[in-house]
């Protein structure tokens, strides 16, 4: 449990709960390795053989709860692209009212990509009425000098 006041409520914990990163010390969108090195780092500094405590101090906790969250996410991600139907985005329809590409799923409804997820590199979408999840695979066209 956190020992501030302010977290004894779940609306309260939700609002001013820090990110797995954070706790690290790293920012939004660090790399794995970056996440990595900040909890090995981190882990050896609150670590009970080093502060002579004994037992682990909510710090070492916190930061080992941070990464065990991390390296889970990580590992669900992998799993998900791994077990997702592979698309090509040329094989897909663009809805330009959703400024969105759809795919048609094998239950009947339409698996909605929406452009601006493209833009942040998401690879993976589900359909809303069933379990399939595609792979959306495209070529990124970088500024090339000619």
């Amino acid at each position: 449990m956190n020992n501030h006041s302010d977290l004894t409520s779940s609306n309260s914990a939700a609002s001013c709960r820090r990110s797995e990163e954070e706790i690290l010390g790293c920012v939004p969108g660090a790399s794995l390795e970056d996440l990595r090195m900040a909890y090995l780092r981190l882990a050896k500094q609150y670590h009970p053989d080093k502060t002579g405590g004994g037992k682990p101090g909510q710090e070492f906790l916190d930061i080992q709860l941070a990464w065990e969250t991390i390296v889970k996410r990580t590992e669900v991600k992998r799993k998900e692209e791994s077990a997702a139907q592979s698309v090509d985005l040329d094989e897909m329809a663009y809805d330009e009212v959703r400024d969105a590409y759809t795919h048609p799923c094998r239950c009947g409804d339409l698996v909605v990509v929406p452009g601006s997820a493209l833009e942040k590199n998401l690879a993976v979408f589900a359909c809303p009425s069933c379990s399939l999840k595609i792979r959306v695979e495209y070529e990124e066209i970088g500024e090339e000098e000619g």
